[in-house]
Order: C-alpha cells, then sequence, then structure tokens
C-alpha cells in the first residue's frame, strides 16, 4: 500500500465535490441513502494517495454516537487494507473526541462483510445496522 494521508475536509473544497461527484454511482451502491445536498452539516475525513483523493468517509455527531453517512474507497484501491489503516489511525481520535461507539447501516453484502473484517457488530440477526464499540 502506498503512503496514505488521512485528513479533514469541508464540502467547500471543489475538489472533494468533484470526487463525489465522479463518484456517486459506486458510492451509492453501498450507501444508497446519501445525498451530497443533506450532507452540508456532516464531517469529512477524506483519504489521499498523494496528491490524489481515493476515498471519504463521512459522518455525523450524535451526542457520544459517531454515525457514518459514507465510508468509501475508490475501487483500485480496494482490498488492500485502507480501510483497516483508516480505521486504527483514527480509532485514537475518535475516543478523544468524545465518540463511545461508531453506527454504520450496511445493506450491501461486501460492506456488512468489509464492516464484520474490522469488528462491527450486527445489531441484531435481521439488522442493517452496525456498531462498533470504543470504549
Amino acid at each position: 500500500m502506498s503512503k496514505i494521508s488521512i485528513n479533514p475536509d469541508t464540502l467547500t473544497n471543489p475538489e472533494l465535490r468533484q470526487f463525489i461527484a465522479d463518484n456517486e454511482d459506486d458510492i451509492l451502491i453501498y450507501h444508497p441513502d446519501f445525498e451530497l445536498e443533506t450532507a452540508e452539516l456532516s464531517n469529512f475525513i477524506v483519504l489521499r494517495s498523494g496528491e490524489q483523493i481515493i476515498g471519504v468517509f463521512i459522518y455525523q455527531e450524535k451526542g457520544d454516537q459517531m454515525h457514518v453517512d459514507v465510508d468509501y474507497i475508490v475501487e483500485e484501491h480496494r482490498d488492500q487494507g485502507v480501510g483497516l489503516f483508516f480505521y486504527g489511525s483514527k480509532i485514537d481520535d475518535f475516543k478523544k473526541l468524545g465518540f463511545t461507539s461508531v453506527y454504520a447501516i450496511a445493506s450491501h453484502p461486501k460492506y456488512q462483510s468489509y464492516l464484520t473484517e474490522l469488528g462491527f457488530k450486527s445489531v441484531s440477526a435481521q439488522s442493517e445496522l452496525f456498531s462498533y464499540d470504543l470504549a
């Protein structure tokens, strides 16, 4: 895996807006409820390989819970450990921000498998809601 940088960002960055627009169809496969227009109040973290954006992590703060709107990596960088690297790098930061748990909705089987590999647990057998305990 090449050098990956992880940095907060905002939708005022035209490069981030273009990345989301260019990858919207693929993002919606894994996150069908995502709407950029309603994401204005969300938090954005951008993943880069060199200068190129390769992924975006979008979440909302709900008290001590983090709710993931989008956890996306472009296809050519999938299955290379980027997600594991991201969560491993950010878990302490998430705790320092006061989060005790992370929640994600996963309707796509690949996204469900990905979350399970990262240590997320399905909230119930029939549920698409997954959680990760940070405590």
